[in-house]
């Protein structure tokens, strides 16, 4: 590879791996932000509930960002 092609690897890993972590935070930032404000004493279990929803969705779609950076950089 010439050294153009790796950087220009490496700036597509570091762009999937940004999406992966901005992913991330979508998902779990807003449970720590929400929740004091919904309920002055939120239920437990309500909390746990949402937390579990929403990193179901955050975790598996950054893995497979991250999969795509990986990916992008095994030739180097």
């Amino acid at each position: 590879m010439t050294q153009g092609e790796i950087e220009k690897a490496k700036l597509h890993a570091n762009y999937w791996n940004g999406l992966a972590i901005t992913t991330m935070a979508i998902g779990v930032l807003p449970l720590f932000l929400e929740t004091g404000s919904q309920h002055p004493n939120p239920d437990l279990a309500e909390v746990i509930i949402q937390a579990f929803g929403r990193l179901a969705f955050a975790v598996p779609l950054s893995l497979l960002f991250h999969a795509v950076a990986i990916r992008s950089v095994r030739g180097i």
